[in-house]
């Protein structure tokens, strides 16, 4: 055997084809960062106070604290996310009911 036979030998017969690289990722778009260095969509929730507040960033990340209260008990999300989780009702509802509740009663007196 020749040289060029004996290297041919040791060299296994490849039928890997070539692998084509993934597509790479595509980033999903969010609004711009406002002024506590979150995406424009995020409300915070007060637990303390029971509703929607303004807030102050602290040092450290994602530490917010109320500016009503002062407490760093406050949750933040999309305003959707939020309302479902503390079982939050829109105003405009809870006064239809009330109006509703009024009306109820005016017919039962007036009965």
């Amino acid at each position: 055997m020749t040289t060029a036979t004996k290297a041919a030998a040791k060299k296994p017969i490849s039928s890997k084809k070539p692998v084509a690289k993934p597509a790479a990722k595509k980033t999903i778009p969010f609004k711009k960062p406002g002024p506590t260095g979150l995406p424009e969509g995020v409300v915070f929730y007060c637990k303390d106070c029971n509703k929607m507040v303004p807030v102050h960033r602290v040092g450290r990340r994602y530490v917010y604290t109320c500016a009503d209260c002062g407490t760093k008990n406050v949750a933040f999300g999309t305003e959707k996310s939020i309302k479902s989780f503390f079982h939050i009702k829109e105003v405009e509802e809870e006064e239809e009911i009330k109006e509703e509740e009024v009306k109820e009663e005016e017919k039962k007196e007036s009965k």
